[in-house]
């Protein structure tokens, strides 16, 4: 029904469910494999879409990486990562201390600044170590670097009917919810109906509930 509106859509797929319905309708389906896996920055904005729907986007990125997805985070981490990507971001539209963004150049900001902020404001007890650890996972070199570094082919924004096919990884306590988190957010700025936007979003929602559940 969608489609005959004319909407566009944007599916996550477990399961191969919607494979079949994908290459009827001429869709692009999208698996993602340990080989060839979903990559994303988004960390890569211009100046207008850096807002507090962005930059809390990031902030959840980022603390999903370093606590999981059932971690706890206090009011004091909360702040600390929100000042920090607010710096970089500062640091590349206003001073030019950074050239290029992408998670790897967040990562080298951030560990090197996030200790001034907590020698600055008296902060004590701020895991740090782990912070650094755990995100570099991600950063260049390590088992996930392309992730966050490398850019979506923009070819699949000229797509109406996309389906992200994940099952590899609905198990993985980690890439499951960061993937399906990432590919929200892509598509929430590119998708041109309301109505696509709220069935992608059900869709993803109804993947986290179901990962919590499993992993519950």
């Amino acid at each position: 029904q969608l489609r005959e509106q004319g909407t566009d859509v944007v599916m996550v797929d477990t399961g191969n469910s919607y494979e079949g319905l994908c290459e009827y309708l001429g869709g692009k389906y999208i698996s993602y494999t340990e080989k060839n896996p979903i990559t994303m920055n988004p960390f890569r904005i211009n100046r207008a879409e850096l807002n507090v729907e962005k930059t809390g986007f990031l902030k959840n990125l980022v603390m999903l990486i370093w606590k999981g997805s059932q971690g706890t985070v206090s009011k004091t981490e909360d702040r600390l990562i929100e000042q920090v990507i607010n710096e970089y971001y500062d640091a590349y539209f206003t001073t030019k201390r950074v050239s290029y963004l992408c998670f790897n150049t967040f990562y080298e900001f951030s560990t090197e600044r996030l200790p001034k902020i907590c020698e600055e404001n008296g902060l004590h007890g701020i895991d740090l170590s782990s912070y650094n650890y755990l995100l570099k996972d991600f950063y260049k070199g390590g088992s996930h670097d392309v992730t966050l570094n490398e850019n979506m082919d923009s070819s699949l924004f000229d797509e109406t009917f996309i389906v992200f096919e994940i099952d590899s990884i609905k198990d993985d306590p980690l890439l499951f919810p960061l993937v399906t988190l990432i590919i929200m957010d892509v598509f929430r700025q590119t998708v041109t109906a309301a109505k696509a936007a709220d069935i992608s979003l059900l869709d993803l929602l109804g993947m986290f509930e179901k990962a919590y559940r499993e992993q519950s």
